[in-house]
């Protein structure tokens, strides 16, 4: 019998390290699995931000080569003044384009004998404030936010630390 335990034992005692062995190897194995995840998950995340970050980059090159003819002037007064004058000739265009279909609508809608209600929403509808909205912030925006930060930042108090 105590043989038998001893062999036991024996047996055991050899085994224990190659079971525990084989544990710790699975949790390492467990282990390295979720850090490569992890690695490739932080690999990907890292490869859309350097895509995002140079089609940012070929973005602000293609306006770049877009505005480069406009960079200065072509020595001919007729050329730039020519040059000047197109975007803002375009706007008037399409603003009265719009003043005309809209005074039409609102003449139509009059001779209907709609209420000052249902001609409001007739010539003021959804898609002319998002318009309107969107031209305003074209034309305004950038001079409407620099003014504001410009007053805002000036009347602001200037903290000085106090002197001893």
């Amino acid at each position: 019998m105590i043989a038998l335990l001893g062999i036991l034992g024996g047996f055991v005692s050899s085994v224990l390290p190659s079971i525990i062995t084989l544990f710790t190897r699975k949790n390492d194995q467990a282990h390295e699995r979720a850090m490569a995840d992890k690695q490739l998950e932080a690999a990907k995340v890292g490869g859309q931000i350097a895509l995002a970050t140079e089609v940012a980059r070929a973005d602000t090159e293609q306006q770049r080569e877009l505005y480069r003819y406009a960079a200065g002037p072509s020595g001919n007064s007729r050329v730039d003044a020519l040059t000047s004058l197109v975007r803002p000739y375009i706007t008037m265009i399409m603003f009265h384009l719009w003043l005309g279909i809209e005074t039409t609508v609102l003449i139509v809608g009059i001779r209907s004998g709609l209420s000052l209600g249902e001609l409001v929403q007739l010539v003021w509808d959804e898609p002319t404030k998002a318009i309107f909205g969107a031209i305003m912030g074209f034309w305004f925006g950038n001079r409407a936010v620099k003014h504001f930060t410009d007053t805002s930042y000036a009347a602001m108090p200037v903290i000085r630390p106090a002197q001893k």
